[in-house]
């Protein structure tokens, strides 16, 4: 059997486009058509089909369509003129680059690179430009994870910042690096009323963190298994608290707690985090919190060369983190570990079993 290539980025409005295009085929209203498509690795396909003696047409068409592309290229990059160097000022790209965690690391690599290099606190930070196709996600995005994200690291937003270092791309490899070199990985800052009143109401609990997304659905939470894993959990007297995936943030879970605002709220979600005693996680952004935060957690990292999501794939680990499936985050303590398995029931109640007794000892 085949295996289904999962929806790509961008791929939503190709097909929006070549169902348009369609549609006026099948209305017999076109006679002539050529077509570039690319694929993440490079252009796929390269063809035209139609009426003959109408390339007159078509390469016209594609001059005017290549002026319109040359125009966006030109808006897309422009970029303010740096004129400060001091590692305090950095600036992040609302055009071009991702609206994903990646902006995490980001910054967490800029303020290692302040605190390497000298520069005065606070991290000076500045957005700048928009998306080229604005979404509801992007927006959503932007202000409820982006924005939130600067107090965390003790970022604050500067407008002179416009002109400082340009920050983009992935960072964990050098954050790794850094590590290993003996640098401090800065742990996220929590607001204190958020952490207060995460701990008088949650406090000490284990959060499940799922992913239940539509993109990629093979990288989502095993949630029968997770459900096993909760009961267990319970049954030896702990509290279970599920933060769902964003887009079922108020949809219950039958017989467990949840924990809705978290699931849409950055603030709320790290001050959970913060409060728990021990958080649990399949891959996903906000597993980043834990990650550069300062309570226990495990994570089942599935890797296969053969996954069809490359960040999953072991050469990947190596190229972009410079890691290799069964090595720990340099940075994470021995109550924060990643477990290179998949989140089935018997190997996460074996995780558990073993850092509960670890987290018993040390307390």
């Amino acid at each position: 059997m085949i295996p289904v290539q999962p929806q790509a980025e961008g791929n939503p409005e190709v097909i929006k486009l070549f169902e348009q295009a369609l549609t006026m085929a099948r209305e017999g209203r076109l006679i002539c058509a050529a077509l570039v498509a690319v694929e993440n690795k490079g252009s796929a396909l390269r063809a035209m089909a139609g009426v003959p003696g109408k390339e007159l047409e078509v390469f016209f068409g594609l001059e005017r369509l290549k002026d319109h592309i040359k125009g966006q290229i030109a808006e897309y990059e422009q970029r303010p003129q740096q004129t400060r160097d001091s590692a305090d000022f950095v600036c992040w790209s609302l055009r071009d680059q991702p609206f994903s965690y990646d902006f995490l690391c980001a910054l967490i690599a800029a303020e290692m690179a302040r605190v390497r290099e000298g520069a005065p606190a606070p991290l000076k930070f500045c957005f700048h430009g928009a998306p080229m196709r604005p979404t509801d996600y992007s927006s959503m995005f932007y202000n409820n994870v982006m924005v939130p994200l600067l107090p965390m690291i003790g970022a604050q937003i500067d407008p002179r910042a416009l002109n400082g270092r340009t920050l983009g791309g992935h960072n964990i490899d050098a954050i790794v690096a850094a590590s290993r070199r003996g640098e401090t990985v800065p742990r996220l800052q929590c607001d204190p009323h958020a952490l207060n009143n995460a701990k008088q109401n949650y406090g000490n609990a284990v959060t499940i963190t799922l992913r239940e997304a539509e993109h990629w659905p093979h990288r989502n939470s095993n949630l029968t298994e997770w459900l096993k894993l909760a009961e267990a959990i319970e049954h030896s007297g702990e509290r279970v608290v599920f933060v769902r995936d964003t887009a079922k943030a108020a949809e219950p879970i039958a017989g467990f707690e949840t924990h809705p605002i978290a699931a849409t709220n950055l603030e709320a979600r790290l001050a959970l985090y913060e409060a728990a005693k021990c958080n649990l996680f399949t891959p996903t952004g906000p597993y980043g919190l834990a990650l550069f935060g300062s309570r226990p957690w495990i994570c089942f990292q599935h890797s296969a060369e053969d996954d069809l999501y490359e960040p999953n794939r072991p050469s990947w680990w190596k190229k972009y983190y410079g890691m290799s499936p069964g090595q720990q985050w340099p940075w994470s303590l021995s109550s924060q570990r990643l477990v290179w398995a998949k989140d089935d029931f018997p190997t996460m109640i074996a995780a558990w079993s073993d850092l509960h007794e670890s987290l018993k000892l040390v307390a």
